[in-house]
């Protein structure tokens, strides 16, 4: 906030700008298991990502249709699911 209050003048705007960040794509919300952070905040970018809901014991679920970035970056073809396994030694 001190960064952008310095470059734009004043506190209140630098809030709005970081508002501004935070603006979501059209009705889709940034998926909690895939933070994009605020470079990438879903909004035009990424419009109408059908991100679906995962329980703690899905299976791995292919999200490349519907989750594609373009040709620079293809979807990613599975994203595994279920509780995390530690390993020992």
């Amino acid at each position: 906030i001190r960064i952008l209050s310095n470059l734009m003048g004043t506190t209140e705007k630098a809030d709005l700008a970081l508002l501004a960040l935070q603006v979501q794509g059209p009705g889709m919300p940034v998926s909690p298991l895939f933070p994009l952070g605020p470079f990438f905040p879903g909004a035009p970018f990424f419009p109408g990502l059908p991100f679906k809901p995962f329980g703690p014991r899905g299976p791995a679920l292919p999200i490349a249709p519907a989750f594609p970035f373009g040709p620079g970056l293809p979807g990613f073809p599975v994203l595994p699911c279920g509780p995390r396994r530690q390993i020992t030694f």
